[in-house]
C-alpha cells in the first residue's frame, strides 16, 4: 500500500529532525573534546560534556533508522 501525502510529509520531517539532532549531538561532542582536551583541568569536564552529547546523537540515529525502516516498508521489501 502506497504512503499517503500526510505519511510521506511526516517521515520527511522525523528524517530532517532527526539529522538536526544528529548534528546538535556532534556538536556537544566536539566542544566535550575540546573542553577535555584544552581547557579544563581534567577529562571530568569534557567527559561530562560528552555524556550530555550522547543523548541527542543517539535519538537522531533512532529517528534516522526509522524513517528508512518505514520507506522500506511502504516499498514492500522484505527485510531480511
Amino acid at each position: 500500500m502506497a504512503p499517503t501525502a500526510e505519511e510521506r510529509d511526516r517521515d520527511k520531517l522525523m528524517n530532517a529532525n532527526g539529522w538536526r539532532l544528529l548534528l546538535i549531538g556532534g556538536i556537544g561532542a566536539l566542544i566535550g573534546f575540546f573542553v577535555m582536551f584544552f581547557v579544563g583541568p581534567g577529562p571530568g569536564p569534557g567527559a561530562t560534556i560528552l555524556a550530555f552529547a550522547t543523548v541527542p546523537t543517539i535519538a537522531g540515529l533512532a529517528m534516522i533508522v526509522s524513517t528508512r525502516i518505514a520507506k522500506r516498508a511502504d516499498e514492500d521489501k522484505p527485510f531480511a
